[in-house]
């Protein structure tokens, strides 16, 4: 454990100042370890909480974070939600903005499971198809 931790500390501490042999050595050795990148880890996170949201597992009011896409007519799931417009670059980073695009690409048996360890499931095997 302490070694993952170490190749975490080294990642992304040091990423500003690694050559780029630096940083495809240490993806190498996150892929040994059977780990996946900071940016899939966060990706899924996110995924799971935007599931959460809008099943009502969370307390949370998902009218106050997202809005869902008022047409019947797209292709996939029945939960699409609508990106709204962002001016500026703190409102595009939030989380509620960046998630959409990759909540949209899901597809529909994988956004419409009962239970939420179900959709975790099914969300690996959607990332590794898909390689996110």
């Amino acid at each position: 454990m302490e070694f993952v931790v170490a190749l975490v500390v080294e990642y992304f501490f040091l990423w500003p100042f690694c050559n780029f042999d630096a940083v495809v050595l240490v993806c190498h050795r996150l892929e040994a370890l059977g780990l996946y990148s900071l940016q899939r880890r966060r990706l899924r996170g996110d995924l799971i909480e935007t599931y959460k949201i809008l099943t009502g597992n969370e307390n949370i009011d998902s009218s106050h974070l997202f809005q869902k896409a008022n047409t019947t007519d797209l292709r996939g799931h029945s939960l699409k939600l609508y990106k709204k417009r962002s001016r500026l670059d703190v409102r595009k980073h939030f989380f509620s903005q960046r998630i959409v695009d990759y909540w949209n690409r899901l597809p529909d048996d994988t956004v419409t499971t009962a239970t939420t360890s179900s959709f975790k499931n099914r969300l690996d095997t959607w990332m590794d198809r898909y390689g996110h």
